[in-house]
């Protein structure tokens, strides 16, 4: 009415543009966060989205938690269908939300180290892990066994100079959901790890007893700095299936389940191992609540249909040992080395006050680097992904291997290391930079639409490029013309596209290559074979030896070189952060470690 006024009077365009303004700028800073739509019959909405927001904070100190707690009403009509995390600060590590018993503390920020009481985890976001979605028609119930507020819980890996403002998008509806959602939590109680011990296994083990058919829809895993790898089986009629399977020094998420046909029904059993490794560490640790203790969790988000009584939230024992001994032997390998969720985890690792054991070394490194400016030089819209491979040629070129547009992340592959994208084109971006060493400059771009995910390079003493791709489980020499020809043909392919395998012709995920002059060509099969395979130069089997001293024990052979005055072999193992030498033949000759090395070697030249 206002605004008509304004105009109807005859006042001049300026005074309409400014009340309508006014006016608009005034519904703004009325509307709450909680934003929702209303129906034009003037009835409740069903659905809406409030944001928990953070206020403009900052942080005094480095691994700081705050948590904002949202008191809800009306619970009992209550479902949660729906989270969007939006960080708004790169030092955010990570987020969750607690679903609380009790009463609410703040709506305003404030400092917490723990969840809260009778805590319940519905969300875990941390960078560089997928989304979490609920499926469609499922919902938390909000009423489910006193669950009185949520707590948002935002976790600053260093300090926040600059205010911060990271959110979490929550939809609710009132609409009765077909499907109900729960979070089953599997946790050790009582479990002793030894100081200098290779291997310390927590088992929790319960068998599901309720008529209701759980559909797993993502997992989570928690440990401190101990923990290597934690996973969950059920075991039916038919065998053993694997729910989950993470690295609790990765990002504190919760990762989706890859068996979308994986149900768990009345009569299975559920069973949860954790795997720890304290060979550097000269006290015993405990299973405890603080960031001096050790934990093992497993949590496993699911579904059941709403109609079905009862649901299932805690197995803290190992009720059935015998079931526990039976897991299969996977579960105690650990997952393959992944930098980009390493590099995040970085600032979820719980710090021991414990004197870390010295380390005999054979090495002794005092080097100081710095890095070139504008090195590569990249110009017109160029842009560089992760770099894996680098590579000089005789006349001082160097080659530079990156994925371009693409990551690994921890879906890539399932649990039998086959690439999940391989139905996708491959990367169209040039793969392959060839750079002038002194200059920094770009001489030449190639190898586009080629690779899946690349990773080990080097260039011959005829010139001849060699590649592996760790999704195709493949090893590539190309011609010299390939930078001249994008579309020449390898002239020779080791392995079989996207077939893992462990016999004399398959690799899985093969890290790197060298080849000797004479042109023989060894091949460091590193993520899931630990070995080192050698050929002629024609692509025939010579030999293949194990990297490492101990049989059942994963070494990670990430790069290979070669001395070749005196046919020496030079392997780095990323997981045992050592240096391993052989001849030609495999023989094996030395082992190098230094503190340099820790905590993994990624990349050995010589």
């Amino acid at each position: 009415m206002a605004i008509g006024l304004f105009f109807n009077y005859g006042c001049k365009n300026i005074c309409f543009i400014l009340t309508f303004t006014i006016f608009i700028l005034l519904l703004i800073i009325a509307s709450p966060l909680t934003s929702s739509s209303t129906p034009d019959d003037g009835s409740q909405p069903t659905s809406w989205v409030h944001t928990i927001q953070m206020p403009n904070v900052t942080t005094d100190k480095e691994d700081k938690y705050l948590c904002i707690d949202y008191d809800f009403s009306i619970k009992s009509k209550h479902f949660l269908t729906g989270f969007e995390a939006k960080p708004d600060n790169p030092n955010v590590h990570h987020m969750l939300l607690f679903a609380c018993s009790g009463k609410a503390r703040s709506s305003k920020a404030f400092e917490c180290l723990g969840g809260c009481f009778l805590e319940r985890i519905y969300f875990a976001w941390g960078r560089n892990a997928p989304p979490t979605n609920l499926p469609k028609g499922v919902g938390f119930k909000l009423a489910t066994d006193g669950i009185d507020f949520l707590r948002y819980q935002v976790h600053y890996k260093t300090i926040v100079n600059t205010s911060d403002q990271s959110s979490l998008k929550l939809t609710f509806t009132t609409d009765p959901q077909p499907y109900t959602a729960a979070v089953l939590l599997m946790l050790k109680n009582f479990l002793k790890i030894p100081a200098h011990t290779k291997l310390t296994i927590g088992n929790v083990s319960c068998r599901y007893n309720l008529q209701a058919t759980m559909y797993p829809i993502a997992f989570r895993v928690h440990a401190h700095m101990l923990g290597r790898v934690i996973s969950a089986y059920v075991k039916k009629s038919s065998g053993w299936k694997l729910i989950g399977k993470g690295n609790p020094q990765w990002p504190q998420a919760f990762w989706p389940t890859n068996d979308k046909e994986l149900v768990i029904e009345n009569g299975d059993f559920i069973a949860a191992k954790c795997v720890y490794n304290s060979e550097h560490y000269d006290v015993d640790v405990n299973i405890g609540s603080t960031h001096n203790d050790e934990m093992c969790n497993f949590y496993l988000m699911y579904y059941k249909n709403s109609s079905d009584s009862g649901e299932v939230n805690f197995c803290d024992k190992d009720e059935y040992t015998d079931i526990s001994r039976d897991v299969p032997g996977f579960a105690l390998e650990e997952l393959p080395p992944n930098p980009d969720l390493e590099d995040v985890g970085e600032g979820h690792k719980h710090h021991h006050h414990h004197v870390q054991s010295n380390i005999s070394t054979e090495a002794q490194l005092n080097i100081s680097l710095k890095p070139a400016s504008n090195w590569p030089m990249l110009t017109n819209g160029m842009e560089l992904g992760e770099v894996t491979g680098l590579a000089t040629d005789r006349f001082g070129f160097m080659y530079l291997f990156h994925r371009g547009s693409t990551k690994w992340m921890s879906n890539s592959f399932d649990e039998n290391f086959i690439y999940t994208g391989r139905d996708q084109p491959p990367i169209e971006d040039n793969t392959i930079l060839k750079v002038n060493i002194s200059s920094g400059e770009v001489v030449k771009m190639f190898g586009k639409n080629i690779f899946y995910m690349p990773h080990g390079i080097f260039v011959d003493h005829e010139g001849a490029i060699w590649l592996t791709d760790v999704a195709m489980h493949n090893v590539f020499k190309f011609p010299t013309t390939l930078e001249d020809n994008p579309q020449a043909s390898p002239s020779l392919i080791l392995g079989e596209k996207f077939i893992p395998g462990l016999d004399n012709v398959h690799f899985c995920k093969p890290t790197d290559v060298v080849v000797a002059p004479t042109g023989e060509v060894y091949v460091s099969d590193g993520y899931c074979n630990s070995r080192v395979i050698a050929f002629d130069r024609f692509g025939n089997f010579l030999k293949v030896w194990r990297v490492g001293e101990d049989e059942n024990t994963y070494y990670l052979p990430h790069s290979i070189s070669m001395d070749t005055q005196t046919g020496t072999i030079f392997v780095a193992s990323r997981s045992s952060h050592s240096l391993y030498i052989y001849s030609v033949a495999g023989d094996f000759k030395k082992k190098i470690t230094s503190d340099d090395f820790i905590p993994e070697l990624f990349s050995v030249a010589y």
